[in-house]
Formats: structure tokens, sequence, C-alpha cells
């Protein structure tokens, strides 16, 4: 695809690389031999352009393979993609390499607006067997629920944090969740408490946009416009 890809992922069931752009979805057969444009799969179009990606891993799907995606509108969609789709099954014989352009109205895609803002990221938990969004949205600035919220109108477990949220991590052996944004602090959630974080960290001097944990050392590591710290995670 010609425009800039935004995201992307392994898809565990289907083994191929999932990546999005600002309007389509590509499924790359990475182990497949040519140029990465013989072995694609493009589906398009979507409605809003698309910022995130992420897999969602419940170890119990064959063949097919779920995607979160967050997008311009406050949306996050759940996509399924199956072997069938891209026609995985049928017989090996030699086909002339091309570019193959799919129908996105033929694929399952379930889709809520979650946030008043774009959806700069999106994942899934598996220990908590949630996914979590955020954005820049001060109110609804990250989700923490059950993907069966994505299907209905229920009230969401919103987090709310003064200028959104950039990124998001969770430690599964403190049983924490750390959000961070352009506010420059750090906040400790426990995943069922969304009303009060039961910590905040402070140093940095900009806008944090990425952070990741260390389970081993209980290490929170977290990246900001200007430089990294990290913090040793306390009971």
């Amino acid at each position: 695809d010609s425009s800039w890809v935004t995201g992307c992922d392994y898809l565990t069931q289907l083994k191929r690389v999932v990546a999005v752009t600002e309007r389509t979805v590509v499924i790359w057969d990475y182990k497949s031999q040519g140029s990465c444009q013989d072995n694609c799969f493009i589906i398009k179009p979507m409605e809003h352009c698309l910022l995130c990606v992420c897999t969602v891993n419940l170890g119990d799907q064959l063949a097919k393979d779920d995607i979160l995606m967050g997008d311009d509108g406050g949306h996050v969609n759940l996509f399924t993609v199956t072997s069938d789709d891209f026609g995985l099954k049928q017989s090996k014989a030699k086909k002339k390499s091309q570019l193959q352009i799919l129908d996105s109205r033929k694929f399952k895609n379930i889709k809520r607006k979650l946030h008043d803002d774009w959806v700069v990221k999106v994942k899934f938990i598996s220990a908590l067997n949630c996914f979590g969004s955020c954005s820049l949205d001060s109110v609804h600035s990250f989700v923490l629920d059950d993907l069966k919220r994505l299907e209905d109108n229920l009230p969401v477990r919103e987090f709310s944090v003064p200028r959104g949220v950039n990124a998001f991590t969770y430690c599964g052996k403190a049983n924490i969740i750390v959000t961070g944004g352009d506010d420059k602090v750090l906040r400790l959630w426990h995943p069922n408490i969304n009303t009060k974080p039961v910590g905040k960290l402070l140093g940095h001097l900009f806008s944090v946009m990425e952070i990741v944990t260390n389970e081993k050392d209980q290490h929170i590591i977290s990246l900001s416009t200007a430089k990294v710290k990290y913090y040793p995670l306390t009971s």
C-alpha cells in the first residue's frame, strides 16, 4: 500500500503478518518467496483512518484470528479473518503472483465508539481476558473491559486522566495497569478500580509516549519525547 503503516502484529493462527494503514488492512505471507506485494492481501476500504492494531490471542481458535483496531473516529473494531477468506485451504497449484484486493464488507467487523478522540493504542491482555484502548480524550482516556462490550451498549470500565493517555501496559506479578500521557505522570491502577489510581510516578518533563514492563526485575520502563526513565515496581 502507498499509505503510511500505522501498526502491525502477528496472526498466530493464520501465521501471517497483519498491518494497518490509513484505510486498509494488509495481510502479508512473509514466508512466501517473491516480492512483498506478490504475497499480500489488501482489505479495503475502511470507514475511518486506522491508527493501531493488535491480535486477540485466545488460544482456542483454529484457522481464525480476531484483530483489534483503533481509528481516528474513537472506535475500537473487532475484525475477524479466517483461512477461507484468503483461500488458504485451496490446492497449492502455482498461481500467477499478484496483489489481491478484498472487499472489507465481506468480513465480520464489530465496532463501538468508546472515545471522543483518536484511539492511539489498543491491546488484548490475555491475563485479564480484557482489551484495553487509550486516547487523548480526557474523560474516556483509557478503557479496560471484556470483548463482549464491543457488541453491546452496556457501560464500559473507563479511566479518566487529564490530557488523556498515550500508552499503557499491564504487569501481571504486581497486577497493575500503568498509564502515561501528555501530563507527564505515570499512574498505577488496579484493573478493577477505575475511580482513583493506587499510585503515581513523577519525573518526566515531557509527554510519555510508550510504557513496557520488565516482569523479571519488576521495572516499569517508560519513554518520553525527551528521555527514558525506569521505575522499580513496589507492592
